[in-house]
C-alpha cells in the first residue's frame, strides 16, 4: 500500500500526533490555507519487521524520544507515568511494580530492545533508566509474533541510537512536596542527575547515560507523609551503554550493557494504617535495621547482528541476557493477624521480606524479504531459557522487638523455584491485493518445557507440600488482517489474532493444592485467545484521529482477583471475555495551540465456577472508564506551556457480584508545566503535578486489605518538579 497519509501516534500529548511535527504541520498548513497537513511515515518496529505504522491492521501506539522526556519531567516512574499517555493500559501505580497494568484486561508482554522484561516479581521499571529511553511503542491485542506473555499486547522499549553529530547533555532536577502542611519539607525532596554522550567516530556509534537520583517521600494533600512505597528513601544509580559498528553499509553489530542497582537509603519509617472510614497507609516514625539491605539490582546485555542486504532481505540476529535480584522492605503483619479475627492464619510469619532472583537468556532470530513486489515475507524464530526464585526472609519477632532488626534467620518459599524454556518459530506475510487493500496473515508456533521444584510456599492458606515436577505445553497460532484505504486520508482495518502463552508458572504452581501433582490441576494450562478488532484511523481536515473497538475471548483464561480473606492476590483460571475500545484525537486550534484527548474504556467476565453464569473480571485487571485530555501552547518562540486533566470513572460490578471485597472509585487530577528554551542550548523546565491538591487513592492501591493493607498508599498531593538540562 503505498502514499498512504501516515499517522503518527504520539504520547505525552494524548492524540495520535507527535506534538512537535503537529507544531510545525499546523503552521504549514495554516498558511497554506485549506489542505490537510500530512506528517512524514512513521516506522512501527514492534512488528518484528520494520515497516509504516500505516500498514499495521491493528492498533497501535508509538511514543517518541521528545514525548518520552517531556512525560519524564514529572516523574522518572514508568508505573506512573505510562498509564495516563497509553489508553487501555492500566492506571496510575506510585510504585515501581506493574500489579493491576494490564492491557486490553490481560497481561502485556514488556520488551527493552526485544528482551523480555518478565520475572517471578512482576516487572520492575528500575531496572533501566528513563533516560536510556528513545522510542515506546504499543501493539494492542495477542499476537502470534512474540508468544510467551503477550495475551494482552506488547508494550516495547527502545534505547537510543548514537546520533550522526556529537552530542553531550547534562541533566539534572529536583521534587517536592506542595501538599499542605508539606510544602517544600526536606524529607519530601528528590534529586536527579544524569550525564549522557552520543555520536560517530568513523563507522562506531556510541550512546552513553549515567543517573543518579535521590528519592524523597511523598505526602498526602493533607500534609501526612505516605507509607514507604518502595521507590520513598530509595537511591538509583545506573549506567547504560550501547555501541554500533558499521562493517559496511548494509551490516552493523550492536552491543547493548545496563546495570542499575536502587538501595534504601533510609528506614526510618514504617507502615500504619490512618484513622477514618477510608484508612490509608501512612508513615510512623520507627526505625529498622536490616540484616539483608533492601536493594535492587539488575543487568541486561545483548549483541545483534545486522544485515538489511542478506540475500536480497533484511536479516537480524540477537543474543542477550538477563537477571534481576530484589530484597525488599520489610513487612509486620503481627497486628493484623489479631485484627483480622483469624481470616489472617497464625502460621504465617508475622515478619518478613520478599526476595527474589531471576536470571534469562535467549536468541531471537528474524529475516524479512519481497517474493514478488506485491508480497513480503518476515521468519523467524526465538528461544529463551530463565529461571525464577521467590524466597521470604523471617525475623525472629523477639530480635526485632528488642532492636527494630529484621534479621531474616530463615526463609521460606513464597512461590515454587522455576525454570521455563521456550520456543518459537513464526512466518508473517503482508500482501497488497491493490493500491487501496492490503492483506496479512500469519501463524506461530510456540513450545514451553518447564520445571517446578518442590516447595511449601510460607503464605499458603492450606500448608502442605507441593510436589512439583515437569510439564510442557505447545500449540499454534495464527493472525489475519485486512487495511482498506477509503480515501487518502481514512483507512479501516479489521483482524483476527490468536494468542498462546503460559500463565504465570510460579504463581500457578503455588495455587495448587498440597500433594497434587502438576498433571492433576488445570492452573498450569496455557492460555489460548482469539482476538477479534475493527477500527479507523484517518484525518478530518486538521484533526487526526483513530479508533479501535475489540474482543477476546478464552475457554480458559487466566486472570487476577483478590482473595476477599486476606487481600492477596487470587489466580482464576475459567472461561473469560475482554471486550472495549480506544480512541485518540489531536487538532491544532490555532497556530500555536494544540488539543489531545484520549478515552477508553474495557470490561470483561468469566465463568469460575464453570456453571455457565458469568461474573465480572475483578476491577483490579479491568479499568473503568479513562480519559485524557491534554493542551499545549506556544507562547513565545522559546516558552511552552502545557496542561493535561486525567479522569477515572468509577466501577461497582465486580463488586455486586461478589467477586471484589471493594468498590472501585474514581478521581480526577490536574498537571500544568512550562519549558522555556535558552540561547545557550539550556532548556528549563517547571511542573506541578495534582494543581488542585485532590485526594484519591488510586486503583491499584484500592485492592488492597489484609495481608496487603499496608501497601493501601494515597495518591500524592501536589507536587513540584524542576529540571534544568544543557547540550553541548
Amino acid at each position: 500500500m503505498k502514499n498512504r497519509n501516515s499517522l503518527a501516534y504520539s504520547g505525552r500529548f494524548c492524540g495520535h500526533l507527535s506534538l512537535f511535527a503537529l507544531f510545525a504541520a499546523t503552521a504549514q498548513a495554516q498558511q497554506g490555507g485549506q489542505e490537510p497537513f500530512q506528517l512524514p511515515d512513521l516506522i512501527f518496529q514492534s512488528n518484528r519487521d520494520a515497516v509504516p505504522i500505516d500498514e499495521v491492521p491493528r492498533a497501535v501506539k508509538s511514543i517518541n524520544e521528545e514525548e518520552v522526556e517531556e512525560a519524564a519531567k514529572t516523574s522518572t516512574n514508568f508505573s506512573q507515568i505510562l498509564p495516563q499517555i497509553i489508553p487501555g493500559f492500566g492506571t496510575p501505580v506510585f510504585q515501581n511494580a506493574t500489579r493491576g497494568l494490564t492491557l486490553r484486561g490481560r497481561d502485556p508482554l514488556f520488551l527493552i530492545d526485544g528482551i523480555p522484561l518478565s520475572s517471578a516479581f512482576g516487572v520492575q521499571f528500575q531496572y533501566f533508566d528513563q533516560k536510556v529511553i528513545g522510542d515506546i511503542e504499543v501493539l494492542y491485542g495477542p499476537t502470534a509474533l512474540y508468544g510467551q506473555g503477550a495475551s494482552g499486547g506488547v508494550i516495547q522499549f527502545f534505547t537510543k541510537d548514537p546520533t550522526d553529530e556529537q552530542i553531550n547533555r547534562i541533566s539534572t532536577g529536583f521534587t517536592t512536596s506542595l501538599a499542605n502542611g508539606s510544602a517544600f519539607d526536606v524529607e519530601s525532596l528528590s534529586y536527579r542527575l544524569s550525564a549522557e554522550s552520543s555520536g560517530r567516530i568513523d563507522a562506531l556509534g556510541y550512546v552513553g547515560v549515567v543517573s543518579l537520583e535521590s528519592h524523597g517521600a511523598h505526602f498526602q494533600p493533607d500534609g501526612q507523609r505516605i507509607a514507604p512505597t518502595r521507590l520513598d528513601d530509595f537511591d538509583d544509580a545506573s549506567v547504560f551503554g550501547k555501541l554500533v559498528y558499521d562493517i559496511d553499509a548494509a551490516q552493523s553489530f550492536e552491543g547493548v550493557l545496563s546495570y542499575s542497582r536502587s538501595r534504601a537509603r533510609a528506614t526510618d519509617y514504617t507502615n500504619t494504617a490512618s484513622a477514618g472510614p477510608d484508612p490509608t497507609a501512612v508513615a510512623i516514625l520507627a526505625p529498622q535495621q536490616y540484616a539483608d539491605e533492601p536493594t535492587q539490582e539488575g543487568i541486561y546485555a545483548s549483541l545483534s547482528y545486522l544485515n538489511s542486504d542478506l540475500a536480497g532481505g533484511d536479516f537480524k540476529f540477537q543474543l542477550y541476557y538477563s537477571s534481576e535480584e530484589l530484597t525488599q522492605i520489610g513487612s509486620d503483619i503481627r497486628s493484623r493477624q489479631i485484627a483480622a479475627g483469624g481470616t489472617l492464619p497464625d502460621f504465617w510469619p508475622g515478619l518478613w521480606q520478599t526476595n527474589g532472583d531471576a536470571e534469562a537468556f535467549g536468541v531471537r532470530v528474524d529475516y524479512s524479504f519481497a517474493v514478488t513486489d506485491a508480497f513480503k515475507l518476515n521468519i523467524g524464530a526465538d528461544y529463551r531459557d530463565e529461571s525464577e526464585a521467590l524466597l521470604v526472609g523471617i525475623s525472629d519477632p523477639a530480635v526485632f522487638d528488642a532492636t527494630g532488626l529484621f534479621d531474616a534467620t530463615s526463609s521460606g518459599p513464597q512461590a515454587p523455584p522455576v525454570d521455563i524454556e521456550s520456543y518459537g518459530i513464526f512466518a508473517q506475510g503482508t500482501w497488497d491485493v491493490s493500491p487501496a487493500v492490503t492483506l496479512t496473515g500469519g501463524v506461530r508456533y510456540d513450545r514451553f518445557d518447564y520445571v517446578v521444584g518442590p516447595a511449601d510456599p510460607v503464605f499458603s492458606r492450606d500448608p502442605g507440600l507441593r510436589p512439583g515436577g515437569t510439564g510442557d505445553a505447545d500449540g499454534f497460532s495464527f493472525n489475519l488482517g485486512v487495511l482498506y484505504d477509503v480515501s487518502p486520508n481514512t483507512t479501516l482495518f479489521a483482524s483476527f489474532a490468536q494468542g498462546f502463552s503460559l500463565p504465570g508458572i510460579n504463581f500457578a504452581a503455588g495455587a495448587v493444592d498440597p500433594c497434587v501433582p502438576l498433571s492433576g490441576t488445570s492452573l498450569l494450562e496455557p492460555i489460548v485467545g482469539d482476538s477479534y478488532e475493527v477500527g479507523v484511523r484517518g484525518s478530518v481536515g486538521l484533526t487526526n484521529y483513530a479508533f479501535a473497538a475489540f474482543y477476546a475471548e478464552s475457554d480458559l483464561g487466566s486472570t487476577v482477583s483478590v482473595d476477599p480473606a486476606t487481600g492477596g492476590g487470587r489466580l482464576d483460571r475459567a472461561p473469560q471475555r475482554n471486550y472495549g475500545f480506544e480512541f485518540e484525537a489531536a487538532r491544532p486550534i490555532s497556530e500555536t495551540v494544540n488539543l489531545g484527548v484520549g478515552v477508553s474504556w474495557n470490561d470483561g467476565e468469566n465463568d469460575r465456577d464453570n456453571d455457565g453464569e458469568y461474573l465480572a473480571l475483578s476491577s483490579l485487571t479491568v479499568l473503568p472508564l479513562k480519559i485524557s485530555l491534554q493542551a499545549d501552547w506556544q507562547a513565545t518562540p522559546r516558552m511552552n506551556v502545557n496542561a493535561g486533566i486525567f479522569y477515572l470513572g468509577d466501577r461497582d460490578r465486580a463488586f455486586d457480584d461478589g467477586v471484589d471485597s471493594f468498590e472501585a472509585e474514581g478521581y480526577v487530577t490536574a498537571d500544568i508545566g512550562m519549558t522555556y528554551a535558552f540561547d545557550h542550548g539550556g532548556e528549563l523546565s517547571v511542573q506541578v503535578s495534582n494543581l488542585f491538591n485532590e485526594s484519591y487513592i488510586p486503583l491499584e492501591s484500592q485492592s488492597r486489605f489484609g495481608v496487603t493493607a499496608d501497601r493501601r498508599f494515597a495518591g500524592p498531593g501536589r507536587e513540584l518538579a524542576v529540571n534544568y538540562s544543557f547540550e553541548f
